[in-house]
């Protein structure tokens, strides 16, 4: 079961982040099961398979933003994000069997990158949270590739800049 939604948390329903008026903050919520394949022996969430769990959330999160599936960016746009940093802190195990909720929430961006933090909870319960920062790149040529339609397909990368992309 995975389940996906946009969350906007703040006084208005826009698609505003950050505004210095009122700080919204868009986030986007992504539900996976710790299934038997991202287990140790002992049925703990093994890092590696969580950190794939949040690459299936990152991917879907670009998709539900910019309108376009990594298929169609990687394959047909011969566009990449590659993480370029991250930061990881496991506050509890996750077990099989459990629902985890992945938050992601867009906190900067600059003309070719994107950073994020990603909250993952079981039923409220932290269990790791992530700082992120991926790079959009010509995938045949490995250089960066300044965002093109993304601020014009959503206002919340637009916010997270201060209005502009940097």
């Amino acid at each position: 079961m995975t389940t996906h939604s946009a969350t906007i948390r703040g006084p208005t329903n826009d698609h505003c982040v950050g505004t210095s008026e009122s700080q919204r903050q868009m986030t986007f919520k992504y539900t996976f099961p710790v299934r038997f394949a991202h287990c140790d022996p002992a049925g703990i969430g093994y890092f590696p398979r969580l950190l794939e769990m949040l690459d299936g959330a990152v991917e879907d999160f670009m998709a539900e933003v910019t309108g376009a599936d990594r298929a169609q960016t990687h394959l047909r746009e011969r566009l990449g994000i590659p993480t370029i940093d991250l930061q990881v802190h496991f506050a509890q195990p996750s077990r099989l069997g459990e629902l985890l909720t992945f938050e992601i929430k867009p906190v900067k961006l600059g003309r070719t990158s994107l950073t994020f933090q990603t909250e993952v909870t079981r039923d409220g319960e932290p269990r790791f949270s992530v700082s992120q920062t991926v790079v959009q790149i010509n995938v045949d040529t490995g250089r960066p590739h300044p965002w093109a339609d993304v601020t014009r397909v959503l206002p919340v990368f637009a916010s997270v800049a201060g209005g502009k992309a940097s």
